[in-house]
Formats: C-alpha cells, sequence, structure tokens
C-alpha cells in the first residue's frame, strides 16, 4: 500500500506532499493545476517512466537540476531521482537497478489517452502492453532495451553512404538474435494468458455473448528463436542493405482487437470501444491477482468520458485495490464510498 508521496521539482510542483488513503484517494481541481503530474510521478515511480513524455528533462521542474519522487511504500522508503539524462532509484536509501525494481510498486494505469488506445498508433498500443509487462517479468525490459539498443547501432551501419562490412554488423546481429526471442515471446505469451480473461470479462460487462479477441501481429515472419533470427538476417540481407533498416524488430509488433470476427475499429461503437478497454484493464488486474500483486489503480481524469454503466464497471473493478482518481467533477466522489478528497489546492507546494 502507498502510504505517502512527496515530489520535489517535479513538473509543476516545488514541494507538494500527498498522504494516500488505503482505499480511494480522489484529487480534484481545474485543469492544468498539476493533478495529473501526480499521477505520473507514481506511474514512474512503479515502471520507471512516464506514459506522456521521453525527455526526462520535461518531468522536472523549469530551472530545476533534477526531479525527486520519494514514497512510502509498505513499510520502506523508495526514492527515485530524474536528471536530463540519468534516472535512479533508492530503496530504504540503497541503490537499485531498475531491473530489481521492476514490480515492487504494481500499478495499473487509465488516463485519457487510452480512450483512443484501438484506434491510435502501435506504438501506443504496444507502450500500453509493455507497461503491463515491465511489472510481471524482471528481465522483458532489460532484453527490449538491449534489443533497441543494438537496432539502433545497427541502423546507423545499414544508413552510411559506404555499405558496412558483414563483420561490422554481425555483432550487433548476434545481440538481436539472443534478446529479441525473449521480447517476441513474452508479448505471445501474456496475450495467450489474458485473452481468455479479456472475453469473460467482456461478457460480464457487455452483457452479451459477442466474441472479443486479441491477437499480436508481428511485423515480419521470422520464428522467435536465436536461430530464427539469424535465419532472417541471412535471408533477407539484402533487402535490408536496400531499405538501410533492420526490418526485424519489436517496434514494428501490433495488437490487432476483433469483435464479431472482425477487427474491432471496423465494427465497434464507441461504447463498445469502452467496454473492452475496462475488459482489458480487469484482465490485466485478474492476472495480477493471481501473481499475488496488488496493483494501486491509477485512474487519470476519465470518469467523465464513460457513460453511467461504464462508470459502474470502472468502479467495480477498482474494488478491493487501492485507488488514486484525479477529477474535475465532483459527483465522481459518490462512486467511492469513503474516499478520502484532496483539493490540489490545498496541498501544491505546501509541504
Amino acid at each position: 500500500m502507498l502510504k505517502e508521496l512527496l515530489l520535489i521539482d517535479w513538473r509543476n510542483h516545488a514541494r507538494t506532499r500527498v498522504e494516500i488513503n488505503s482505499g480511494a484517494t480522489i484529487i480534484y481541481g481545474p485543469n492544468g493545476s498539476g493533478k495529473t503530474n501526480i499521477i505520473e510521478a507514481i506511474s514512474v515511480l512503479s515502471v520507471g517512466k512516464s506514459w506522456r513524455e521521453r525527455s526526462k528533462g520535461l518531468l522536472m521542474r523549469e530551472g530545476s537540476d533534477s526531479g525527486v519522487i520519494r514514497a512510502t511504500y509498505e513499510e520502506d522508503l523508495y526514492e527515485i531521482q530524474v536528471q536530463p539524462r540519468s534516472f535512479s532509484v533508492e530503496k530504504n536509501s540503497k541503490k537499485q537497478s531498475l531491473k530489481s525494481h521492476m514490480g515492487s510498486i504494481p500499478t495499473l494505469l487509465f488516463a485519457p489517452e487510452h480512450l483512443h488506445i484501438f484506434r491510435g498508433t502501435k506504438a501506443e498500443r504496444m507502450g500500453f502492453l509493455d507497461r503491463f509487462l515491465y511489472q510481471i517479468s524482471p528481465t522483458y525490459r532489460a532484453h527490449l532495451s538491449i534489443t533497441l539498443k543494438a537496432i539502433r547501432s545497427r541502423n546507423t551501419l545499414l544508413k552510411a553512404d559506404i555499405p558496412p562490412h558483414r563483420n561490422e554488423i554481425e555483432p550487433w546481429e548476434i545481440i538481436i538474435a539472443e534478446h529479441l526471442p525473449m521480447v517476441t515471446s513474452a508479448r505471445m505469451e501474456i496475450m495467450k494468458q489474458l485473452t481468455p480473461l479479456l472475453q469473460k470479462a467482456y461478457r460480464d460487462i457487455s452483457t452479451t455473448e459477442e466474441m472479443v479477441d486479441m491477437q499480436l501481429k508481428i511485423g515480419e515472419d521470422y520464428t522467435p528463436t536465436t536461430e530464427g533470427i539469424n535465419e532472417f538476417f541471412d535471408t533477407n540481407r539484402q533487402r535490408e542493405m536496400a531499405a538501410r533498416r533492420t526490418l526485424v524488430t519489436p517496434t514494428r509488433d501490433d495488437i490487432v482487437f476483433f469483435l464479431r470476427g472482425k477487427t474491432l475499429t471496423s465494427t465497434a461503437s464507441r461504447g463498445e470501444e469502452r467496454s473492452a478497454l475496462l475488459s482489458l484493464l480487469t484482465a490485466m488486474r485478474q492476472h495480477m491477482n493471481t501473481r499475488e500483486m496488488a496493483p494501486i489503480m491509477l485512474l487519470d481524469d476519465v470518469f467523465s468520458e464513460l457513460d453511467d454503466t461504464r462508470q459502474q464497471c470502472l468502479s467495480a473493478l477498482c474494488e478491493g485495490c487501492q485507488t488514486i482518481i484525479t477529477t474535475t467533477h465532483a459527483e465522481h466522489f459518490r462512486a467511492f464510498a469513503g474516499a478520502t478528497a484532496i483539493a490540489i489546492h490545498d496541498i501544491i507546494n505546501k509541504a
């Protein structure tokens, strides 16, 4: 359970302290006042990155050299320090690697951006899945990071004016062939495990027997093994030389959702898309529960985008979870009996 959060030079927070209820904590106030920045800080505390920004420098308060997130979770004190080119984690004043930290503070995030995830870019969909995988797989993020760095280095050589020699690109191919299969296999396995949970949740939420499904679409046809990757490189070397980039890469993967046997985006109404998203979050929470990971639900100003029925479904999804909510609408308090309501202007920069 998250008990207290202190933000120092984080976004628009010079120094803000938030006490977190064991049930639901609702932070309310006008748009642009810093509510989402609190949710974002907890998300970074959980998975080591923001879902909104790639640049670490944008997470710090303007004019500051670093931003700090300090949190009491269970009986431990965590501190994350973000600088333009570095990121460090401490637990009880001892430095931790990001790899060992992953999964320590599990969260599930539902933000306005996710309402358009089915019609958005594949990078948004894969980012949504990756955020989940970071927490349940202790090695997934490391394999993904190593793979992407090797691909970037190989691409630099492929884009050079003078075509690279085999011995120049082969070291990067060895790294890709070792780590990419771990990434692809993890994505395929988690989708296999989530699909039946998604389908049951959708039937419960929609009160229909309509079938929702999801599949991982790989950008290229290859066997996700070291041998399969090496075979792809050998077979497609001239093709990649002509394209001047690595074609077998996790950034080309996508999740395709289906409803009634057709792609979800071609057949679903707006309400059905929201039901599918709530079902996916439900499946993720249930999967975490099987691993004895009690996630903190992070709901960033999404209630106003849902009708009454789906608001009730979201409230039910949060039952038994510590939940942190941001909203501009006081009527949303009614969905969470016993919630602690905090006005953003009462806490921002007043610690």
